[in-house]
């Protein structure tokens, strides 16, 4: 861990805010890949200045997702199965793009160096892992798990050396060796089990001073139960877990766009952006296709009475949509469509002038020939009129 600051009225600051609640922004990998320097300096700064902040990250994705960081760990462990003699390169061309980043982001030469000393550091790690399962013959998931959180680590570090860089006090915290194990299958919908991770993430958030920055990246017993039962957005999920642990008063969830809106704008031009969805609404979004939040996470938050918000970075102060427990508006019917693998689902709220469905129900139907079918699914709540 490395704090440093050259902002001592900032650290003041930050102490007379450790009465206050908690806020929780979860940033993603391709956010802090185009936007880190802004993000500290428009987001989080403004966000420690009125609550106490706690921020996890995801592994930095510079070009695209699908040549980010998280994917060329995948990568490496995939190679060292076909050609253990190359996986390297992978490793090689990540440490040179978090050193470039490092030398061209951070303008303080103390820091820069401590950065650069960390990013050799995990990508060195990382390449002994590698070659111990190469020996071994076995890529099991204990040693994937170890790979990919580097991935969390080192956008961890360069998040921290940027906060620094522009006089905040900020501490690295480290998630990504919990030891919990598993008893039974995981699932996100027990309180005590969700509660006990969320303790002991909070308790290591607890013991640092400054702005937490964490590994979006959290373990669980046996080792890489994590991807196995989540797979990717688990940073999501760490988020909801640390918000519920620190009992935090919202969790945002940061984005490159401006919150959830009616259908995706990339292929429907006119949809609008929802201000406000209920959590429940949220959740039947993501279970059907929509990738805003990992539906885990929702889980999470609904079970736990958190108020998430969907925010768009380059737009900070705009609100974004706000995700609440409770009733929707009455007088929406169609809420919004969202499309995944030949499912398009249309969420109905509250269709007070349809008659005949008491009950909350889920309407399907199918059309086309047999050769190109496509199933509709209506859900919501419809109830009859009174």
């Amino acid at each position: 861990m490395f704090v440093q600051t050259n902002d001592l009225a900032g650290q003041e600051k930050q102490n007379t805010l450790k009465s206050e609640r908690w806020v929780v922004q979860k940033l993603g990998g391709t956010s802090l890949g185009h936007f880190a320097t802004n993000i500290a300096k428009d987001i989080i700064r403004p966000g420690a200045q009125e609550h106490r902040v706690a921020v996890v990250c995801s592994a930095i994705s510079r070009s695209t997702k699908e040549n980010g960081t998280t994917n060329r760990l995948f990568l490496a462990c995939s190679e060292l199965q076909t050609d253990g003699a190359s996986f390297s390169r992978f490793i090689d061309g990540m440490q040179l793009e978090h050193v470039q980043a490092a030398m061209r982001d951070i303008q303080s030469l103390s820091i820069r160096e401590e950065l650069i000393k960390r990013i050799r550091y995990e990508c060195a790690s990382v390449i002994k892992t590698l070659n111990a399962a190469y020996f071994l013959g076995e890529v099991g998931p204990a040693c994937v798990g170890r790979v990919v959180s580097a991935g969390e680590r080192l956008s961890c570090h360069y998040l921290v050396a940027i906060l620094q860089d522009i006089g905040l006090q900020a501490s690295f915290v480290d998630v990504s060796n919990l030891n919990l194990a598993l008893s039974s299958p995981i699932d996100w919908n027990d309180e005590a089990f969700v509660g006990r991770v969320a303790t002991e993430v909070s308790e290591k958030i607890l013991s640092v001073s400054g702005i937490p920055i964490i590994t979006g990246y959290f373990e669980l017993q046996p080792a890489g139960a994590l991807l196995a039962h989540v797979g990717r957005g688990y940073t999501d999920l760490c988020a909801a877990l640390v918000a519920t642990g620190l009992e935090a008063t919202q969790l945002q969830i940061w984005k490159e766009f401006d919150g959830v809106f009616t259908a995706d704008p990339h292929h429907v031009p006119d949809a609008t952006l929802l201000s406000h969805l209920t959590l429940s609404e949220l959740k039947g979004l993501t279970s059907y296709g929509s990738q805003v939040v990992h539906t885990a996470a929702v889980d999470v938050a609904r079970d736990q009475n958190l108020m998430l918000s969907v925010r768009n970075v380059s737009k900070p102060l705009n609100p974004g949509t706000l995700v609440t427990q409770g009733v929707g508006d009455p007088e929406t019917q169609f809420m919004a469509i969202t499309i995944k693998r030949y499912i398009a689902t249309l969420n109905l709220r509250n269709l007070q002038h349809y008659s005949g469905f008491g009950n909350p129900s889920e309407v399907s139907f199918e059309w086309g020939n047999s050769y190109n079918k496509r199933i509709w699914t209506l859900n919501g709540c419809l109830s009859s009129r009174k």
